[in-house]
């Protein structure tokens, strides 16, 4: 019994064996034939995924125009001393138009201006206005938007000057070329002159001893495509709102664009802060809060011709404020109210008097109409 059990077992495993050779063998030539029949139809085969190759950029194929450009000064503030620069800004109202058969991407800080030289010229800053947006432009879509420019100095001329602008395209930045167009006319208005014809509404805040919070807000209709500029004069004053505080007066002055050009909005407001000095000597300065008007006469001559001279914005706040209460309050040379800090402090010096003078000859203002200079 024993014997007949081990033939059984086997004729089993070669009985195994011999069907997974001769499944093997079938699937070796089916594999075969297809094989076969690939490399002698190889349309009849599988697609496989191919990529798909963009046309080459075209610079032709993108058109910038320009639908204004704009320039304008202004002094900036800077630091604890009041330090002052004169810049330029150019403001270039722009139109892109997508020609090609495929997309490119505009990125923030895609534009460049150039001078003569072909050397990189002042800083790309966001407009306040309508910026061109950050954004795919697709083929046939066309934007519109303002591209601005700081550039320290005032010394520029527009027509001297070139635009890169950048296209990111099929993962590459690739560069327009543009000339820069000629400056467009700007109608330039006094505040008073904005405020008086209904252009304007302001709010007057009164922040320290040196300087003011204005919120200028545009009188703006849907209809309305106007551009002007705004410029707060130096030496225009704000009245107090009692008579135990003092009026401030404006050290530099400060222009703003009023640009109701591609999407107008009817919530432009600009808020500015404001460099001025006390105008009245014995009265109290503003602590915070306190709500001032404009006054709509002219700035008084000797005080405008101080503000424009040189070597008073090069100076600190304690000689301009001293030079500033000369010509307001006229005091004699040992009546100057004390300047300082935590209350304690001192009438102008020697050497401080001397420094006005010469601010005050160098700006042909006589000295012998104010009373501490004579």
């Amino acid at each position: 019994m024993k014997t007949i059990k081990g033939k059984s077992k086997g004729k089993k495993l070669l009985s195994i064996v011999l069907i997974t050779f001769v499944t093997t063998c079938g699937v070796l030539v089916i594999l075969g034939i297809v094989a076969e029949d690939y490399s002698r139809d190889p349309v009849s085969a599988t697609p496989q995924p191919t990529l798909t190759e963009l046309p080459s950029f075209n610079p032709e194929e993108w058109d910038l125009t320009f639908l204004d450009s704009l320039q304008y000064e202004w002094v900036e503030m800077a630091g604890e001393e009041d330090e002052t620069s004169l810049m330029t800004r150019v403001l270039m109202g722009v139109e892109l138009q997508n020609r090609s058969e495929a997309a490119g991407m505009i990125v923030r800080n895609s534009f460049t201006l150039l001078d003569a030289a072909g050397e990189a010229l002042g800083t790309y800053q966001m407009s306040p206005y309508t910026p061109l947006p950050s954004k795919t432009v697709e083929p046939g879509e066309r934007l519109q938007g303002d591209i601005l420019f700081e550039i320290p100095g005032a010394s520029l001329r527009l027509e001297d000057l070139s635009l890169v602008f950048q296209i990111l395209y099929a993962g590459r930045m690739q560069e327009l070329h543009k000339s820069a167009p000629q400056p467009s006319e700007l109608r330039r208005l006094d505040l008073r002159q904005a405020i008086a014809e209904g252009l304007v509404d302001i709010e007057v805040f009164g922040e320290s001893l040196e300087s003011m919070d204005i919120r200028l807000k545009p009188k703006l209709e849907p209809e309305l495509e106007l551009t002007y500029e705004v410029t707060i004069l130096p030496g225009t004053m704000f009245l107090a709102p009692t008579g135990s505080l003092q009026n401030m007066v404006v050290r530099y002055g400060h222009s703003v664009m009023v640009r109701p050009i591609y999407e107008l909005s009817l919530d432009l407001e600009f808020d500015l802060d404001i460099s001025v000095a006390c105008a009245n000597m014995h009265l109290d300065g503003p602590e915070g809060g306190e709500v001032y008007t404009m006054s709509m006469d002219e700035p008084q001559e000797d005080m405008t011709k101080l503000l424009a001279e040189p070597s008073f914005l090069s100076q600190n706040f304690r000689i301009q404020q001293f030079a500033i209460w000369t010509i307001t309050d006229n005091p004699a040379r040992d009546s100057y109210v004390r300047l300082g800090t935590f209350g304690i402090g001192s009438g102008p010096s020697d050497e401080e008097i001397g420094l006005i003078k010469q601010m005050f000859t160098n700006a042909g203002i006589p000295l012998d109409a104010y009373q501490a200079l004579k």
